[in-house]
């Protein structure tokens, strides 16, 4: 499946605010519940699709993290299959306000980030896609 970034709405077929149950029904795959921390709420895991999914906590979703064997597209940019140098470098020509940090980097303005290890050639090991707010919440 892919997944192309929707900023500030979605990812592939998946839009914040969908609950959790809609989530699980548009995905169709086997699911694990898991929490990172024993405060967090619940999140998804979706294995075989590359995904965390993470709700608020109403259970609406606000945020999907993806890993390989994942798809995940932004323009034509093929994000885990390219290298953090080139991500960082296409990024800074669309978003001036790119929050970068090491081999990684956020962009508020479309809505996701990625995380890498500090070889920036390398492409990085997990993209996150966020609603607005995000990082604006508490538990940030």
């Amino acid at each position: 499946m892919r997944f192309p970034i929707n900023p500030q709405t979605g990812v592939g077929p998946l839009r914040f605010g969908m609950l959790r149950d809609q989530v699980r029904s548009v995905l169709a795959v086997p699911v694990e519940i898991f929490r990172r921390t024993p405060k967090d709420v619940e999140a998804d895991l979706f294995k075989s699709l590359g995904a965390f999914a993470y709700y608020d906590g109403n259970g609406a979703l606000e945020a999907v993290e993806f890993f390989s064997p994942a798809k995940v597209t932004f323009n034509e940019l093929d994000i885990l299959n390219t290298s953090a140098s080139e991500l960082i470098g296409e990024m800074s020509e669309v978003d001036p306000d790119l929050e970068c940090e090491g081999s990684g980097f956020t962009s508020r303005s479309f809505g996701f980030g990625v995380w890498s290890e500090d070889d920036s050639e390398l492409p990085p090991q997990s993209v996150i896609v966020f609603a607005p707010g995000y990082y604006e919440s508490p538990q940030r």
